[in-house]
Formats: structure tokens, C-alpha cells, sequence
């Protein structure tokens, strides 16, 4: 099992302001968005996985491994989401009130995750944002 809880920095992002704008973000907060610093705290209990954002939109949720619960994303939209652990990767499948789905693939290896974000909409580009541990 990799050890997830930690406090964790980007240090790299890939496609993240293309990722955003293809979600209705204006495309002056995506580009501060993937410019700006962020970190995440992550703490698992069991089977509880609570994350906290710290930056210019900051976030806290609680998510619970095979379970869908609702989370709320910095801009307040709400998601349906299930995490699923399987070794070293923990992925978050995610519903809208609209219906569109994607998954946020966190993908732990020693001192760093990296998250890959792919929407099931061809349309949407896949993004990838590397933390370290801090």
C-alpha cells in the first residue's frame, strides 16, 4: 500500500489552463490557475482519504475509498465522486449534475504523485500535474 497521506507541492503541470478553459473556466483565471503555487495535504484514515488545497481557491474534502460521496471543486461546483485504491494508484471517478464524467488519476511514487486528469469527453485534453512531497 503506497503511503499517500502527506503534504504535497506542484512542481509541474501539462495541458492544466487547456484543461480548465475546456470546463467554463475564463481562460485569465486558468492561466493564474496553472501558474499560481498549490499544495495539497492528504491524510488517510482507513478508509477515509481527506484533502486540503491551499492557494488561491482553497478546498477541503473528504472522500471514503468504494463509496460515492459529494465534493465540491475551488470554483463550488459540486461532484458526485468515488475513489478507488488499487496499489500504488488511487483514482477518483467523478459525476456532474449535468451528466460528463472523468476520473482524476493520482499515481504515487515514493516522494511524488502525479495526477492525471481525463474527462470521458474526447474533447476535453488530458492534464497532468506533478507534486512532490514537502
Amino acid at each position: 500500500m503506497p503511503q499517500i497521506t502527506g503534504k504535497y507541492e506542484l512542481v509541474k503541470s501539462e495541458n492544466w489552463a487547456t484543461y480548465l478553459v475546456a470546463h467554463g473556466i475564463p481562460e485569465d483565471l486558468a492561466k493564474k490557475a496553472e501558474s499560481g503555487a498549490a499544495t495539497y495535504d492528504i491524510e488517510q484514515n482507513g478508509d477515509n482519504i481527506t484533502v486540503d488545497s491551499k492557494g488561491e481557491r482553497p478546498f477541503h474534502n473528504v472522500l471514503v475509498l468504494n463509496k460515492e460521496v459529494e465534493e465540491q471543486l475551488p470554483l463550488g461546483k459540486p461532484l458526485k465522486t468515488k475513489a478507488v485504491l488499487e496499489g500504488d494508484v488511487l483514482t477518483l471517478y467523478s459525476k456532474t449534475d449535468g451528466g460528463k464524467s472523468g476520473k482524476r488519476i493520482h499515481k504515487f511514487n515514493g516522494n511524488e504523485v502525479v495526477i492525471t486528469y481525463q474527462d470521458d469527453d474526447p474533447k476535453v485534453p488530458v492534464a497532468t500535474r506533478t507534486f512532490k512531497r514537502v
